[in-house]
């Protein structure tokens, strides 16, 4: 396929249903047109490993890749500051190793990692 490579940085958890029924819905749907997807989701718990196993069989099955960020949940203010700086060196290990056509943020905290 031609079409872009997107990275998709989204600040909800893989298993939160705004992300599952939007946002994981909306990547499987556009892939047949992308050159490659990777979605990034920041997550709140630690996911269970046959959970983890599961979704990333079902989006790979989908051509879309999937990764992980940690949330800081303590020091609100200081914990996103901490979120953005560990986004951003997640962000920087995906373009070391792959370029991106289009960077998609959802929400505050993903967009100041794609500026």
């Amino acid at each position: 396929m031609n079409g872009p490579a997107v990275l998709y940085l989204s600040s909800g958890g893989i298993n939160e249903p705004l992300i599952q029924s939007q946002v994981v819905s909306y990547l499987k749907h556009l892939s047949p047109w992308l050159r490659r997807c990777h979605l990034v989701t920041f997550e709140r718990e630690k996911l269970n490993e046959k959970f983890l196993i599961a979704i990333k069989e079902d989006l790979a099955a989908s051509g879309i890749t999937w990764s992980t960020v940690p949330v800081c949940k303590t020091m609100r203010t200081l914990g996103t500051m901490i979120d953005i700086r560990n986004g951003i060196k997640h962000v920087r290990n995906l373009f070391e190793f792959d370029q991106f056509d289009i960077i998609h943020a959802r929400s505050f905290t993903p967009g100041r990692i794609a500026l």
